[in-house]
């Protein structure tokens, strides 16, 4: 069984060294592969990623603190899906009607339309905190394709 998503929040903003991410990591299955984005950021936009494929799950480190978590509730680009709870939902069953029902807060959303640039912009809608957002992200179909906790 996995952790619910509600579980991870307090890990945000911590240093990656911290007690609080090891005991969050140690509670996931399987190892990460662990990689960098792009040396051609200012440092304080470069990011660390921690990557648990097998459980649907993505750390991103930034100046060494815990910046934001992406929760896949569908196998995504070798990512398993993240088979949790949100808020008594299994993950893979979230839709922007019940994320509505799970969280308050200031809500803004956007997309939903094809890009000529772009291509198509997946719909979503991020929830606002006192010092943390969620963000979802759902398919055409209206399902969530990601979930992502981000550090304020």
């Amino acid at each position: 069984m996995s952790l619910a998503l509600f579980d991870f929040i307090p890990t945000l903003g911590h240093y990656e060294e911290s007690k609080e991410v090891a005991t969050i990591f140690n509670k996931i299955e399987g190892e990460p592969i662990v990689s960098h984005g792009s040396e051609n950021l200012p440092a304080e936009l470069r990011t660390k990623y921690y990557q648990f494929l097998s459980s649907g799950i993505e750390f991103g480190f930034r100046s060494n603190k815990l910046n934001h978590i992406h929760f896949y509730p569908r196998d995504h680009e070798g990512y398993c899906c993240y088979d949790g709870l949100v808020g008594g939902f299994k993950a893979c069953d979230i839709d922007e009607k019940n994320s509505d029902l799970i969280f308050s807060g200031e809500k803004t959303s956007g997309g939903g339309y094809d890009d000529s640039l772009l291509g198509y912009i997946f719909r979503w809608v991020k929830y606002n905190f006192y010092n943390y957002s969620i963000r979802i992200e759902f398919d055409k179909n209206g399902h969530a394709r990601l979930i992502s906790i981000l550090n304020k």
